[in-house]
This record gives structure tokens, sequence and C-alpha cells, in this order.
């Protein structure tokens, strides 16, 4: 899926109904993928929509997974002995630690 197609089916009362995330009221019916230009690129059947609700679920839990190791890995990295300046004043940074 890329940012720029957009999901579109019909309501109840026949007019269309458009999203960047699959809309509310298309949950049990098929729905049109649209491109950036409006051609319908594809159609998700009522059958395989909770397949790519879970998929799409599982990508936005990858997603948050991958920021949340960003932040670990900063949080390391921003608190490292080398951050203090140790690695660039010249002096030994392990004589500093020695109790």
């Amino acid at each position: 899926m890329s940012g720029d197609e957009v999901y579109r089916c019909r309501d109840a009362n026949g007019r269309y109904v458009y999203g960047q995330a699959i809309p509310a009221p298309c949950m049990e019916q098929d729905i049109e993928v649209l491109d950036g230009s409006g051609r319908v690129v594809r159609v998700i059947p009522a059958a395989a929509r909770s397949e790519q609700v879970a998929a799409q679920k599982a990508q936005e839990d990858a997603a948050k997974a991958a920021a949340q190791r960003d932040r670990t890995l900063l949080a390391t990295y921003l608190s490292s002995p080398t951050s203090s300046g140790c690695a660039t004043s010249g002096s030994s940074c392990s004589s500093s630690r020695r109790t």
C-alpha cells in the first residue's frame, strides 16, 4: 500500500464514501482502491477484509516497535561515555570510571 491510495465504496444510500483508510461504512462491502489519479487499481472483496485489517494492524504494530527500538537506541547512545566528551577531550575515560 502506498501513501497516495484512497479507498472507496458505496454507502446504504448509494453515495460514494472515500477515505485514506477503509471507511467504516465499507466494512461489509467490496472496496475499490484508487490510485493518485482516481483510477481503480484493485478491488478488495468483502471476504478478504479481515485478512487485510490484520495485515494493516501488523504493519502498524511493526512501525510502533521500530519507533520504540529507535528511541531506545538513541537513549542508549546519547547516554554513552562518548556523548560526554570523553572521546574528544583527549583524556582517558577509563581512568575516570575507576573507583
